[in-house]
This record gives C-alpha cells, structure tokens and sequence, in this order.
C-alpha cells in the first residue's frame, strides 16, 4: 500500500495541506499539479493507475467548473469500482467561479 499526496505547486493552501499530510505519512509520494486541462488529465490518468490500497490525498485544488465536474466525476466512479475505492470529502467549496476540492480516497 502506498500513499499518495497531489497538491497544486503554486497553492499555499495546496502546499500546507499537503505538508500536514506529509508529517503524518513521510513515506507518501508527493505529486505536484499545474492547472489546465492538460495537468488535469495527467492527475487523472494517476489516479486511474493506482494499486489497490493505496491512500490517496488530493489537496486543495482550485478549479473551474468543468475541470470540477470532471474530476469529481473521475473520483466518484473510482469509489464505485469493483477494485473499490471508498472516499470522504474533507471540504468543498465554492469561490465565485472556482471550486475548491480537497478530496481523500483511499482504497480497500
């Protein structure tokens, strides 16, 4: 089983929670994210390619509302497969026309 943080690089909140987490797991592996679809795409195709038990850690991501839907979408199917990953929202919200997205997955 590993753990697995993704924060936004340039987000200090991103970069605090993620460092919360890091203090905790010091043994996660710490990915970094830009914003844009391109960078949105890339952490999912990680999060498709995740093992089986692994904790999972996504950090305070601002993102417009497709790039939410999509996400949130990625996630909500990832805790309903068969390889089943279960997931509780630690906060969402939503700024003008950003969301902010903290997610923690995890899988059993």
């Amino acid at each position: 089983m590993a753990n697995v943080i993704f924060s936004h690089r340039r987000d200090v909140d991103g970069l605090m929670s993620a460092a919360i987490f890091l203090r905790r797991f010091r043994d996660a592996k710490l990915n970094f994210v830009d914003y844009g679809k391109e960078n949105v795409e890339e952490l999912i195709k990680k999060l498709y390619a995740l093992s089986q038990g692994d904790f999972v850690v996504i950090a305070d991501f601002g993102l417009d509302d497709d790039y939410a839907k999509r996400l949130s979408d990625v996630l909500s199917e990832l805790t309903k497969k068969e390889r089943s990953f279960t997931g509780s929202t630690i906060t969402t919200g939503q700024n003008n026309q950003f969301h902010s997205l903290s997610k923690l997955v995890y899988t059993s």
